[in-house]
C-alpha cells in the first residue's frame, strides 16, 4: 500500500491518520486454506520501485483471510517483522513501522434466507469496518481490519479503521 500519513481532526482529536492512495496487488506467497509460504520477495521489491518512481510512500501491505478472521496470524507477523520501512508515524511515543490491512470476504448464499440491507458499520469496539453486499441470491460479508507494527517494542496493535460516514473513532491502546 502506498499513501500518506498526516494528522486529521476526528471526533475532536487531532490524530495520525493514513490515507491510502494506491494498493498494488503482488503475489508474494503461495497459499491454501491451511498454509502460507512466502516465495516471491522480488514482487515486493518491484512494488517498492514503482512507488518510489511515482513519489509514493510505502506504508505497508494488505492481504485477505477469506475463510478466517481478519486478525494477524503468526506467519503474518513473521513476514511483517522482515519488512523495513523506517518510521511511519508516532503513536504515543512509539514509532509505527508497518501497517497491514486484512480483508475477510466470505461468500454468503441468500437463497433460503433473507439478505440484510447492503450497508457498512463499525464492529463492536469500533476498530473494524464490516459490510454486507448482496448480488442476486448471493452476497458477501466483508470485514476490514488494520494493524500497526512497532519495531522498537516488537508489538502489533490493532488500529481503528475509520470511514467518516460509518465510524466513530474510539482511541485505545497506545
Amino acid at each position: 500500500m502506498a499513501g500518506d500519513v498526516e494528522k486529521q481532526w476526528i471526533d475532536g482529536f487531532k490524530l495520525p491518520t493514513v490515507t491510502i492512495d494506491a494498493a498494488y496487488p503482488s503475489v508474494t506467497a503461495e497459499s491454501s486454506k491451511s498454509e502460507w509460504i512466502p516465495v516471491n520477495q522480488e514482487a515486493q521489491y518491484r512494488a517498492r520501485l514503482v512507488a518510489a518512481s511515482l513519489s509514493l510512500n510505502i506504508l505497508g501491505g494488505y492481504h485477505s483471510h477469506p475463510e478466517g478472521t481478519p486478525t494477524l496470524s503468526s506467519d503474518d507477523k513473521d513476514f511483517i517483522r522482515d519488512q523495513k520501512l523506517g518510521d511511519l508515524f508516532l503513536v504515543g511515543d512509539t514509532s509505527c513501522n508497518w501497517i497491514e490491512l486484512i480483508v475477510r470476504v466470505k461468500r454468503v448464499n441468500y437463497q433460503n434466507k433473507k439478505a440484510p440491507e447492503s450497508l457498512w458499520s463499525t464492529t463492536p469496539g469500533g476498530n473494524k469496518i464490516r459490510g454486507q453486499v448482496k448480488i442476486g441470491t448471493y452476497g458477501f460479508d466483508i470485514t476490514l481490519a488494520g494493524y500497526c507494527y512497532f519495531d522498537e517494542t516488537e508489538e502489533f496493535l490493532e488500529v481503528p479503521v475509520y470511514l467518516e460516514n460509518v465510524s466513530s473513532y474510539e482511541p485505545n491502546g497506545k
